[in-house]
């Protein structure tokens, strides 16, 4: 009878034991999960900086490429010109050579450079230290351009292109496509971060527009002309983003989508009508 109950009592010191080994290896379990969703989201934090920075990266190259193209031109202007010296004792002569020449600048001039041209001679750049303003309401009236925007004292600010010309003025804009320079076949992190460039054709960003969108109501507008010239527009009113979370079929466990919500609210597009 001794021995049975000195079994018994080994075999309860065995089970609690295991039950502690247990709870042991459930805590390490919990402490794994809890590690593996920190590096989950490093990761994410890290894809979505680098996307961000490959954007800066392309658009900060296509300004470079850009300036050397203008600087190539330049040049090749200028070895054109020498020989015009040639004809200085004959008036006729030096304005039919300086004729053809500005024809044929005139003729390499892109569509881009004519359409920053005619902005240009609206706006003005952010280097006049205008800003850091609240909202495009905040900027100088009939003075479209860019300027620097601080949504609050705690974030930085960045730049936006401020339309004060059309509609009242005071529009912030989000999208500017008129060329097809700009390839807006991109991955989620770069929409979710913005690309391009503000002075030309660019993207926001859905992290910009929704921390815009999140602190009051706004109104949309969307503009639209063919190379024929026809214009259309619509207006939306209480146009606001929407951050939800959303179960994703990638590894990636967890996304972020936004929705856009607006009604219209008059407009000449007729599918909006």
């Amino acid at each position: 009878m001794a021995k049975l109950d000195f079994l018994q009592y080994k075999l309860y010191e065995i089970e609690l034991r295991l039950k502690e080994q247990d709870e042991e290896v459930k805590e390490k379990l919990t402490k794994l999960d809890d590690s593996i969703d920190g590096i989950q989201w490093a990761i994410h934090r890290h894809d979505r900086d680098a996307g961000y920075n490959l954007t800066m990266l392309k658009a900060h190259s296509q300004k470079i490429l850009a300036q050397q193209t203008s600087c190539a031109s330049h040049e090749q202007m200028r070895k054109e010109i020498a020989p015009l010296t040639a004809y200085t004792t004959d008036s006729v002569k030096f304005f039919q050579r300086y004729a053809e020449l500005n024809s044929q600048c005139t003729s390499n001039t892109t569509a881009t450079d004519k359409c920053m041209q005619k902005n240009s001679e609206k706006s003005t750049p952010i280097s006049r230290t205008n800003g850091p303003f609240k909202s495009c309401k905040d900027a100088p009236a009939n003075v479209s351009g860019v300027y620097l925007i601080q949504l609050s004292e705690e974030e930085f600010p960045f730049g936006a292109f401020c339309e004060q010309n059309s509609f009242g003025g005071g529009w912030l804009v989000i999208q500017y496509r008129y060329d097809g320079s700009l390839d807006f076949f991109r991955n989620w992190t770069e929409y979710q971060n913005g690309f391009g460039n503000v002075n030309r054709e660019h993207w926001l960003g859905l992290e910009r527009v929704h921390q815009l969108t999140s602190r009051g109501q706004h109104e949309l507008i969307v503009e639209l002309k063919d190379f024929d010239g026809t214009y259309k527009f619509a207006r939306y009113t209480n146009f606001t983003h929407v951050q939800r979370k959303i179960a994703s079929t990638s590894n990636d466990n967890v996304d972020n989508n936004y929705i856009a919500i607006g009604g219209v609210m008059k407009g000449s597009c007729s599918f909006f009508n």
